[in-house]
């Protein structure tokens, strides 16, 4: 079994701007970044499982700003 660390941070767009019953984005450009702790296992590794946090927002560009946080847990199935 392995273990990892894994870190992100980049651009996003949308071709509609997000919006949910508790609150708008005023902008389809975003930032994202995340991190997540993973354990690969199996014979080959071929089965990864992580928990993931994410965050989306403008950084400020545009107000208003809410942002808006994920929490994944993330299956993956490498075949070869």
């Amino acid at each position: 079994m392995g273990r990892f660390f894994e870190g992100g941070v980049g651009v996003t767009f949308t071709t509609n701007v997000y919006e949910t019953d508790r609150k708008r984005f005023s902008t389809s450009f975003n930032f994202g970044d995340h991190l997540a702790l993973g354990r690969n296992f199996g014979a080959r590794r071929e089965h990864e499982l992580s928990l993931r946090f994410e965050h989306y927002s403008n950084a400020g560009i545009k107000h208003p700003n809410p942002g808006e946080n994920f929490v994944q847990l993330r299956y993956l199935r490498r075949f070869e």
